[in-house]
Order: structure tokens, then C-alpha cells, then sequence
């Protein structure tokens, strides 16, 4: 015959008494209120943990939620403020170059040439430094009476003449272009010679004699004996001083007082003013 298993029993024997003492408190216990008896707080009791982890689950989420929209608003917060500081980059950029342009131009304004020529100012708008040419161009010409033969100055010294004019635009030969030759003379011993164009950096004061005393550093000026540049006006500084043996002259490189790459305004002097 076959056995039946204890363990069978043994459930039975707890389960058995627990349903007796819910039904003996179900049949004789008094209401907890008039309202809702012991049996709806019997069910709210059974309730109560799932009431509690829904509260914790919804908490959570919506915690998790806040947190993720917080997010979002610092990441959109911190583009703005990348948007806002590159205007600001931006806006101080433009400050700063209208200052620099400011500054440039009161120095032209300041040069005592500009009382005693009529003259009009006008802005590079392109170069071409190369071996075999060394012009630049600027934004006037015939409308506003430039002609061919014009000095052009700028702050610092010469900068060249003009070679060829259009309507809106002109082309200035540079002191540094193997065309240029300009009359000129050195300020502390009053020597005289020709400046003439090498490269893009160099010139050469030419038929100076032996005997004449030049040194390094001497400022080189223009003389006005070709009558183009007003006297006096810089063009460079003596960088070296060779006298030969042989000849009658000596060979002395000049650098330019004007860094031609770096040059955005000048000055045409028109004609000498009646004033």
C-alpha cells in the first residue's frame, strides 16, 4: 500500500488553523469604523505594500525624470552660453580691429604733409609683392582726381607713386620695386644718391661718394630733387655700408621704413596746397 508523504500533512496542519483564526475574526470582530469594517482594513492592509512600492516606483521615476529635464535645460543653458560667448569673441574682435584702424589713421591724420598738400586717403585692396613686380593697389582713382606720377605716403615714410589709374582703383609702384629710383639723402651727413628697389625688404642707395661718411642706422630721406616726394619724408635705414676699391661709389643697402605686408591706409598727395 502506498505511503502518503508527511510533508502532504505538514501543510495542512499550518494552513488548517490559519484560515480558522481569519474566519473566527471575520465572524466576531467589531467594525473598525461604521463606515468600512474590519474586512475593508483587512484588504487595505494587503494592499498597503504594493500602494507603498508603487509610491516608491512613481518617486523614483518621476525624480529620474526631473533629473533628466535638468539636464536637458543645463546642456541647452551651456549651448546658449557657447552661442553668447563666440558673438562676445566675435564683437571684441571687431573692437579691437576698429581701434587698430582708429590709431592707424590718427597717425596719418597727424603727418604735417597733409596741410601743406591736398590729399585724399585710401585703403590697400591688393598687392602683388613678387620678384619682378612690386605694385599695390588701392580703392581710388579718376573719380576722385588721381593721376599718374602721385606720391603715396603713409605714417611711417614713403610708400611709393602711382603708376596706373582705372576709375575706382590705382596701382602704386613701391620704393622697393627695381623701377623705383627716388632722390635721396642721408640725415646726419647729409650724403645724397638714389634709392633704388632690390627685393622685398631691401633697397640700395646708389652714387655715393667715397668720401662721403655713412654709417649703419643713418636715416635715408627724400630730397624732392626729382620733385615727386616732398622733402624730407622717410624711406629707410642704412643696414650696411661697403666702400669698394674699386669705383667711384659706395654700396650701401637700406631698409625700408614701411613694412609693405603690413600696410592697409595711405595717403596720395595731390598737389601742394595754395593755403
Amino acid at each position: 500500500m502506498r505511503r502518503r508523504s508527511p510533508k502532504r500533512f505538514g501543510w495542512v496542519g499550518i494552513v488548517f488553523p490559519l484560515v480558522l483564526v481569519v474566519l473566527f475574526f471575520l465572524i466576531i470582530a467589531e467594525p473598525i469604523n461604521k463606515k468600512d469594517g474590519f474586512f475593508s482594513a483587512v484588504l487595505a492592509e494587503l494592499a498597503f505594500p504594493f500602494q507603498k512600492g508603487f509610491h516608491y516606483v512613481s518617486s523614483a521615476t518621476m525624480d529620474t525624470w526631473k533629473r533628466y529635464i535638468f539636464l536637458i535645460d543645463i546642456v541647452d543653458e551651456n549651448e546658449n552660453l557657447k552661442k553668447q560667448n563666440a558673438l562676445l569673441a566675435q564683437s571684441l574682435l571687431a573692437y579691437q580691429e576698429k581701434e587698430a584702424e582708429l590709431y592707424r589713421l590718427q597717425k596719418l591724420l597727424s603727418l604735417k604733409e597733409l596741410k601743406q598738400y591736398k590729399h585724399i586717403g585710401a585703403r590697400v585692396i591688393a598687392k602683388s609683392i613678387s620678384a619682378a613686380n612690386r605694385v599695390l593697389v588701392i580703392d581710388q582713382g579718376l573719380t576722385t582726381g588721381i593721376q599718374v606720377g602721385m606720391p603715396v605716403i603713409c605714417a611711417l615714410g614713403i610708400v611709393g607713386k602711382v603708376v596706373e589709374v582705372s576709375w575706382h582703383t590705382a596701382r602704386v609702384l613701391l620704393i622697393t620695386d627695381f623701377r623705383s629710383n627716388i632722390d635721396a639723402i642721408t640725415q646726419e651727413s647729409r650724403a645724397s644718391g638714389v634709392l633704388q628697389g632690390v627685393s622685398t625688404n631691401l633697397c640700395r642707395l646708389k652714387y655715393v661718394s667715397l668720401a662721403e661718411n655713412v654709417t649703419e642706422g643713418d636715416i635715408v630721406l627724400s630730397s624732392n630733387i626729382d620733385g615727386i616726394y616732398p622733402k624730407g619724408l622717410a624711406l629707410g635705414s642704412v643696414k650696411s655700408v661697403e666702400k669698394r676699391r674699386s669705383g667711384f661709389s659706395q654700396d650701401i643697402e637700406v631698409i625700408p621704413a614701411v613694412d609693405f605686408s603690413k600696410l592697409e591706409e595711405v595717403v596720395v598727395l595731390m598737389q601742394e596746397s595754395s593755403i
